[in-house]
C-alpha cells in the first residue's frame, strides 16, 4: 500500500508540475470550453476554472519563484525577469489604488501572474534536456487533440450537423461558418495554433507513426482553418507558412551571396502566399457548394414530408413546390478578401483615438480593464454588439493598461524576440529541429494581433501559446548550448 501511495502521489505530482500539460489544459479550456456549445455544463466549466486551472497556474508560478529562490546567487538576475515583476507591479499597484478590487482587475492580476511567473518563467528556467521533453510531449498530445477535434468538426462539415444552442454552436453556423465555440473567428484562432503545433510535432518527430499523426493533425487543422471563413485565422496561417518557407529556402540555398538566397527566399514565400490563397479560396468554394445541396435536399425531404402527410390542392402543392424551388436558389457566397474597414474595426480604433485625444493622461495611465466601455463601438456596425473588443491586441493593451503598461510588455518582446531572429537564421549544431515553427507560431500570434483583442489577453489560448513559444527560445538561447533532443 505504501509504494501505491507513493507511486500515486508520484504521478499527481508529475503531472501538476507539468507546465506542458497546463499549457494544453488551459489552452482548450480557454480556447474552446469556456465560450462553448455546452451551454448545459457552463457551471461545471466555469468551475473547472476557478477551482482548477486558476490554482494549478498559481502552484507553477509559486513552485517557479520557489526554484529560482532556491538557486540563490547562483544564477543571475535576467532581464526578462526584471521586466515581468516591474510590470506586474504596475499592473497590481495603481489600478489597485484606482479601482479597488474588482472582477476584472483580480482576473488580470491571476492571469499575469500565472504567464509570467507560471508558464513563461518555468519554461525559461528549465533544464535543457528537461524542455526538450516537455517540448516533444506537448507537440504530439496537440497533434492527438487537433486529429479529434478537427475530424469532429469536419464530419459536421460533411454532414451540416450542428450542436449547441443560440449562439454556442458546434458544427457550421449560419450555413457557412464552422464554429466550435461562440464564434468562427475563435473557432479559427484555436486551430491555427493547433495546426502549427501539430507540424512542430511533426519536424521533431523521429518515430515515422507519431510523425504521421502530427502531419495529419496539420492537414486537418489547416483545412478547419479555411472552413471557419475566418480571414484573420486563414491568411495568418498563409502568412506563417510562407514566413517558414522563406527560412528554410534562404537556409538551405548554397550559394556564397547572401542576395541570392534571401531572394530565392522571399520568391518561395510569394509562391506560398499565392499557392495557399488559391488553394483555400477552392475549398471554400467546394464547401459552400456542398452546404447548398445539403439545404437542397433538406428542404426537399421537407416539402415530400408536408405533401405526405397532409391532403392539399394541387393549386398549394404547386405553390409550395414553386416556394421551394425560389429558396433552392439561394446562393451562398465567400466572404471577400478584405474591405477598407476591416469589418468595422477602424471605425473602433477612431473611436479609441478620440478617447485619448480628449483624455491625454489616460493615454499614459490607461482606462482600467474594460473600463473604456461601449464609448469606442458607438456609430459602428458593433455598436449593438454584445461585449466590448477593440479588435486590436496592442490597443487594447494600451488602453487598458497605458502606455506605460504597453512599453513595459513590449520591452520585455523586444528583448526576447532576438533569441526568436536568431533561432530562426540558425544554421547547422546551432539549429534546433522546431524552432523555425515556434518562430512561425509567434509570428502568426503577432500579426493575429492586429485584426483580434485575444493575443495579448493573458489567460487568452493565442496569448498562452504565444508565451509558451518565447519561452521556449529564451530558455534555449539563455544556456548558448547547442541544441539538445529530449
Amino acid at each position: 500500500m505504501k509504494k501505491a501511495a507513493a507511486w500515486v502521489r508520484r504521478t499527481v505530482f508529475a503531472a501538476a508540475s507539468d507546465v506542458g500539460l497546463y499549457v494544453l489544459v488551459s489552452f482548450f479550456v480557454t480556447g474552446l470550453l469556456i465560450a462553448a456549445p455546452y451551454i448545459w455544463w457552463r457551471e461545471h466549466i466555469e468551475a473547472l476554472e476557478r477551482f482548477v486551472l486558476v490554482p494549478w497556474g498559481m502552484a507553477l508560478a509559486l513552485l517557479a519563484l520557489q526554484r529560482r529562490a532556491a538557486r540563490g546567487e547562483k544564477e543571475p538576475l535576467h532581464p526578462d525577469e526584471i521586466i515581468h515583476a516591474v510590470l506586474l507591479g504596475w499592473v497590481v499597484v495603481p489600478f489597485a489604488i484606482r479601482f479597488g478590487n474588482t472582477t476584472n482587475n483580480s482576473i488580470s492580476w491571476v492571469s499575469h501572474a500565472i504567464i509570467l511567473f507560471g508558464v513563461y518563467a518555468t519554461i525559461a528556467g528549465m533544464d535543457g534536456a528537461a524542455r526538450e521533453r516537455m517540448l516533444d510531449r506537448t507537440a504530439l498530445l496537440f497533434a492527438l487533440c487537433s486529429v479529434v477535434l478537427a475530424g469532429a468538426l469536419l464530419l459536421c462539415a460533411w454532414t451540416g450537423r450542428v450542436y449547441g444552442e443560440g449562439d454556442f454552436i458546434f458544427g457550421v453556423s449560419n450555413g457557412m461558418y464552422l464554429c466550435a465555440n461562440s464564434h468562427y473567428n475563435m473557432t479559427g484562432m484555436v486551430c491555427m495554433c493547433c495546426a502549427l503545433m501539430s507540424l512542430l510535432g511533426a519536424s521533431r518527430s523521429e518515430k515515422a507513426p507519431e510523425r504521421a499523426i502530427c502531419l495529419l493533425g496539420m492537414v486537418m487543422m489547416s483545412a478547419v482553418v479555411v472552413l471557419t471563413q475566418s480571414r484573420t485565422a486563414r491568411y495568418v496561417l498563409i502568412a506563417a507558412c510562407a514566413i517558414g518557407v522563406y527560412g528554410h529556402v534562404s537556409e538551405r540555398m548554397r550559394s556564397p551571396r547572401r542576395l541570392v538566397r534571401h531572394g530565392a527566399g522571399v520568391l518561395a514565400a510569394v509562391l506560398v502566399c499565392a499557392c495557399g490563397y488559391a488553394g483555400a479560396s477552392m475549398l471554400t468554394d467546394a464547401a459552400l457548394t456542398h452546404y447548398e445541396n445539403l439545404a437542397r435536399g433538406q428542404r426537399a425531404a421537407l416539402v415530400v414530408s408536408a405533401a405526405a402527410e397532409q391532403t392539399q390542392t394541387d393549386a398549394m402543392k404547386e405553390e409550395n413546390t414553386e416556394d421551394a424551388d425560389a429558396q433552392a436558389e439561394v446562393r451562398l457566397q465567400a466572404r471577400a478578401a478584405a474591405d477598407a474597414s476591416f469589418s468595422g474595426r477602424t471605425g473602433i480604433w477612431k473611436n479609441l483615438f478620440r478617447r485619448w485625444q480628449e483624455n491625454p493622461k489616460y493615454l499614459m495611465i490607461g482606462f482600467g480593464i474594460g473600463r473604456i466601455g461601449s464609448q469606442v463601438l458607438e456609430g459602428t456596425i458593433h455598436e449593438n454588439l454584445d461585449g466590448v473588443a477593440i479588435h486590436n491586441a496592442y490597443f487594447q493593451y494600451a488602453a487598458d493598461f497605458g502606455l506605460i503598461g504597453f512599453f513595459l510588455l513590449a520591452a520585455f518582446m523586444v528583448w526576447a524576440l532576438r533569441f526568436a531572429v536568431r533561432a530562426f537564421f540558425a544554421k547547422g549544431e546551432a539549429h534546433c529541429p522546431g524552432d523555425r515553427i515556434l518562430c512561425m507560431l509567434i509570428a502568426a500570434i503577432a500579426l493575429t494581433g492586429l485584426m483580434e483583442s485575444a493575443p495579448l489577453n493573458m489567460m487568452s489560448a493565442t496569448n498562452i501559446m504565444l508565451f509558451f513559444a518565447l519561452a521556449v527560445l529564451v530558455g534555449r538561447g539563455r544556456s548558448g548550448m547547442p541544441c539538445q533532443r529530449g
